[in-house]
């Protein structure tokens, strides 16, 4: 499930001299309104985490700090930690003792039940708030109702749920989402004909099929993904699953006072967005280097509409030898943020489109899209809504 499963890059540790460097630089932001502490690894590992921590209270003494962690290692750190942050999230994908350790190797459940316990405790103290968050599959999807239940008795703020993101074949078979819209959902009642049509060799008849699918959907025949559909339907079923439990889910918190951020499972044409241009948000990995997201800040392959992607790492510059403000202000950056403004109009989508399950050239990586914009985003899980961060 974790990317630090799949990926091949080079790892490291965020140094005391760069992390001043950058708290420096976002001291010059007034009105900067949170600092994330998190990434693709456990950020308690770190030697300097307290240090660093307190760095940042002292120097953005109106910032709200966000701390994602597993949890494993805060036992011993929380009395000195509790009172700096403003919220605390942790990753835990299920309830059930076998399956959390299978997923969490090396985790201990009881000792998992105590941390949060503890926790919760800490919340009375210092006042922050408490999130749980889970990447949702088919292993918990049957989970969630008993999931918020155990949640509440933590006192929790909020559960926060997300779809995985797929960096094997495995895991993408174990998705609950589809990237279909949901305005071809009106023409899987009859879905079958069109496989009868093909097998006979009726393309006539097929066509004539499609067109009365297309007016029945107001869309362009052109932008009818026959072929898509017919690729995730088993998925579409377990999004309609996925639907049903999330609705009794959020009944129940409503009656629990407890906040649940729940993704999309399907994508819409008429919604795009992307959620760190829109929010004003960027990512600083730990050699200083800034990126537009997470999804570009390294090299990786990803699982996405039946077929497999490689994502290179989008660099707008460094601080170890540039200011914050010129990497923000410079043509890559702006040319991303005009691109990305207006995703709808300027920016293709794959999952509507037949090609991109019949070998199209441009969705085998990221580096160019149909129109011209590099890097493409023409996939990307976090524009649907179907992906989403703390």
């Amino acid at each position: 499930m974790c990317i630090r499963r799949s990926w091949s890059v080079r790892e490291g540790y965020m140094s005391p001299t760069i992390f001043r460097k950058v708290v420096d630089e976002l001291e010059r932001y007034p009105e900067l309104g949170e600092i994330n502490i998190s990434g693709f690894g456990e950020p308690l590992l770190h030697g300097n985490f307290l240090d660093f921590l307190y760095y940042i209270r002292r120097k953005l003494k109106d910032c709200k700090i966000t701390i994602i962690t597993n949890a494993t290692l805060i036992k011993n750190l929380m009395e000195r930690m509790y009172s700096y942050i403003d919220k605390l999230c942790v990753s835990i994908d299920s309830f059930n003792p076998k399956r959390l350790e299978s997923i969490r190797r090396g985790l201990n459940y009881r000792d998992t039940m105590e941390t949060l316990e503890m926790i919760s405790k800490f919340k009375r103290l210092g006042g922050f708030q408490f999130l749980l968050a889970t990447v949702v599959t088919r292993d918990n999807i049957g989970e969630m109702v008993e999931y918020l239940r155990r949640a509440c008795q933590f006192n929790v703020d909020e559960v926060f749920v997300t779809n995985i993101i797929a960096y094997s074949r495995e895991n993408y078979e174990r998705r609950v989402y589809t990237t279909i819209p949901e305005e071809l959902f009106p023409i899987l009642k009859d879905i079958g004909l069109v496989g009868d049509f093909i097998k006979r060799g009726e393309y006539d008849r097929l066509f004539n099929l499609i067109e009365c699918y297309a007016k029945s959907c107001s869309l362009p025949i052109s932008r009818l993904n026959i072929i898509g559909l017919l690729e995730e339907l088993n998925y579409v079923k377990w999004m309609q699953y996925a639907l049903e439990v999330f609705d009794l889910v959020c009944g129940i918190a409503r009656e629990e006072g407890v906040t649940v951020r729940v993704p999309l499972f399907h994508s819409r044409l008429d919604f795009r967005r992307c959620p760190y241009i829109e929010d004003e948000v960027f990512v600083i990995r730990w050699d200083g280097r800034v990126y537009p997201c997470l999804l570009l800040m390294y090299s990786h392959l990803e699982y996405v509409n039946a077929h497999s992607k490689y994502y290179y790492e989008y660099s707008l510059g460094s601080l170890v030898d540039s200011r914050l403000d010129k990497i923000l202000n410079g043509s890559k950056y702006l040319r991303l943020k005009n691109t990305l403004t207006n995703i709808v109009k300027q920016v293709p989508t794959c999952n509507n489109c037949p090609f991109a399950y019949t070998g199209c050239i441009f969705v085998k990586d990221n580096i160019l899209d149909c129109l011209g914009n590099t890097p493409s985003c023409s996939e990307c899980l976090y524009s649907y809504g179907i992906v989403q961060c703390p």
